[in-house]
């Protein structure tokens, strides 16, 4: 079996998803895009232009605007109005507004061909929540990572200090971005048809890239 050339990775939110793409992408000296974070731009630049949440013709319009850029240690820069803004995309404000702007069919559709773009290349993982059956359906390997929400408000929690009271906060918030995720109308969070499914529940970070790298990627 050839090594995969382009490696799709699907989860639902906190699974690890982007962490287990970027580690497998630095084992494989390939480039590694976070579709979450195009839709983190837009929504960044939605609250910027204090454009409304519900004018879709007008955020789509927002979509021209971004443009992706492979950076020299593998990764990708999401480039807006001449500036990198790839640093400024995870903030509580728009964590509570970026799956709502994800379900828009203008907004998916507008930054279909941006993805694909990426891939054309090859030798690139990207990791998202539609990225086998919809953005690279013909990948060499797909996989979906997966945890229990309740190990992922877990992992959330160690991850932010574990305060008081936070555990339940986060979990309410994982299983409220489950649901916005997988009843969406347009490419809802699926494994393809052809996913290979990792419960990582009881693997740690490493230990689920190893498997992955050694089961699916690496060559003699």
């Amino acid at each position: 079996m050839p090594q995969p050339s382009l490696i799709a990775i699907d989860g639902p939110v906190a699974s690890g998803k982007t962490t287990v793409g970027q580690c497998l992408a630095s084992k494989l000296s390939y480039n590694f895009l976070d579709t979450g974070d195009l839709y983190r731009a837009v929504t960044k630049l939605v609250i910027d232009a204090k454009v409304s949440n519900n004018n879709e013709v007008a955020i789509a319009e927002l979509c021209n605007e971004l443009t992706l850029v492979l950076s020299d240690n593998q990764t990708t820069r999401i480039i807006a109005f001449h500036q990198d803004i790839s640093e400024h995309l995870h903030t509580e404000i728009i964590d509570s507004n970026v799956s709502f702007i994800a379900r828009l069919p203008k907004i998916r559709s507008a930054l279909l061909d941006k993805q694909r773009d990426m891939a054309k290349s090859g030798k690139l993982i990207m990791a998202g929540r539609d990225i086998g059956t919809v953005i690279l359906p013909h990948a060499d390997l797909k996989l979906y990572i997966e945890a229990s929400a309740k190990e992922r408000a877990r992992r959330r929690w160690i991850q932010y200090g574990k305060h008081e009271g936070l555990y339940k906060t986060l979990l309410t918030e994982i299983e409220r971005r489950d649901h916005l995720d997988s009843t969406r109308p347009i490419a809802p969070l699926k494994p393809a048809d052809d996913s290979i499914i990792i419960k990582t529940d009881d693997m740690s970070l490493k230990a689920t890239v190893e498997y992955i790298y050694h089961m699916y990627c690496f060559q003699e």
